[in-house]
């Protein structure tokens, strides 16, 4: 063969060999920036997506809380109502007068479906311990009155003074029962305010 040619297919060779590098190097660099690109954006959007639920569930949480914030805002009214109707109540047994007409108190029905809804457990089990004190309450002064009926009031009897005491000890049972409700709520609130 002669020099010349055999020069000129070493060169094509030698360009061809370049080529195909080139190519396959290209290819290749094409392949892991393809791969790197993917894997960053499977990240991205990864992270992208734990904020979006992050801040999804942050926000269906404030809603909860201020829902429970407002429920338990009239549930505490609710309780200063009862108070205040346990004292009159005591007041009137004790001067034989007739006990003074509260404001309307919230609808029951509709306040115990928003704290089965909205409340925590604790609180749910506090509100249902003060619903049985009021009740022990307002079952120990039907008690007195009845007892009183029975009796003169110019000689009360033994039983008529029980009957006062037992009322006292019940009141006394519901305030702290209320009281301890009252701090709960206070509690729950200010450790989830946001």
């Amino acid at each position: 063969m002669k020099p010349g040619i055999e020069a000129a297919w070493i060169a094509a060779s030698g360009g061809f060999l370049g080529v195909l590098v080139g190519v396959t190097g290209t290819a290749i660099v094409a392949r892991l920036g393809f791969r790197n690109t993917r894997d960053a954006t499977n990240v991205t959007t990864a992270a992208t997506m734990a904020t979006v639920e992050a801040q999804i569930e942050a926000d269906r949480q404030s809603r909860i809380w201020e829902k429970r914030a407002d429920i338990y805002t009239d549930f505490l009214a609710t309780i200063k109502r009862r108070q205040e109707s346990r004292r009159n109540a005591m007041q009137g047994m004790i001067n034989g007068s007739e006990p003074q007409r509260l404001p309307a108190p919230l609808d029951v029905a509709l306040l115990e479906a928003r704290l089965l809804a909205y409340a925590s457990a604790e609180v749910i089990a506090a509100a249902n311990r003060v619903g049985n004190a009021a009740q022990d309450f307002e079952h120990v002064i039907t008690e007195w009155r009845e007892t009183i009926e029975v009796v003169t009031k110019a000689r009360p009897s033994t039983v008529a003074i029980e009957a006062r005491q037992a009322a006292s000890i019940a009141l006394q049972e519901a305030d702290q029962r209320d009281e301890a409700v009252t701090e709960l709520i206070r509690a729950e609130l200010h450790a989830e305010a946001f």
